[in-house]
C-alpha cells in the first residue's frame, strides 16, 4: 500500500507541470476563429438564396428571379470584440411564438464573434436579438 501511494505521489509531482488544456479560444459556445461551414443558404420552396458576404458581416436575400428583397447587418454591439463577424448561419425552427415569427417557422439562426445571437426573419430580414454568452 505504502509503494501505491509512493507511487501516486511521485506521479503527480512529476506531472504537475504537463497540461493538455484548450488550444482555441473560446466566448461562450462559439469560437472566434470559427468561420460558417456554408456561405449560401437556399430556401428550397422559394428558391430565394441568403448569402453571406465575404466580410461575414452582411447578409443579403435575393429571390429567384435575381431580385435583391433585403440586405442586413444584424449584430447590436461591438460587445467583446471590435468588428464582431458571423461564425454561424443556418436554417433553423422558430422555437416560439416571438413578434416576428411563429414556434416552428423556419428562421435564419446566426451567432457572432462577440457571443451574441439571434434569428433573422426570412421575409424581411429583419433580426431578433436572442442574447449572449
Amino acid at each position: 500500500m505504502r509503494l501505491f501511494a509512493a507511487l501516486l505521489v511521485l506521479t503527480f509531482v512529476t506531472n504537475a507541470r504537463v497540461c493538455f488544456g484548450q488550444n482555441v479560444t473560446y466566448i461562450g459556445h462559439s469560437t472566434l476563429n470559427e468561420r460558417p461551414k456554408i456561405y449560401v443558404l437556399v430556401d428550397k420552396a422559394t428558391a430565394t438564396k441568403y448569402i453571406l458576404d465575404s466580410t461575414r458581416t452582411y447578409i443579403t436575400a435575393i429571390d429567384s428571379n435575381g431580385k435583391q428583397l433585403w440586405k442586413t447587418e444584424a449584430h447590436q454591439s461591438n460587445y467583446r470584440v471590435k468588428n464582431p463577424v458571423i461564425v454561424y448561419f443556418a436554417f433553423d425552427n422558430a422555437a416560439f411564438d416571438n413578434g416576428l415569427n411563429k414556434k416552428g417557422e423556419e428562421v435564419i439562426r446566426i451567432v457572432y464573434s462577440n457571443t451574441q445571437f439571434g434569428t433573422i426573419d426570412k421575409k424581411t430580414g429583419a433580426f431578433l436579438y436572442l442574447g449572449q454568452d
